[in-house]
């Protein structure tokens, strides 16, 4: 997958519609983010 960072607004659409099947190829994250491992959801 390609993304043009000039269109990219970081609305996420990519992420949702990448046709790579499994762990999706792009990944739409906040600039910056952290995140507690403490607190991680377990399914």
């Amino acid at each position: 997958p390609y993304v043009d960072i000039e269109k990219c607004i970081g609305c996420g659409v990519c992420e949702h519609e990448c046709p790579v099947s499994g762990t999706k190829a792009i990944r739409v994250r906040p600039e910056g983010e952290t995140r507690n491992t403490d607190k991680r959801l377990w399914l």
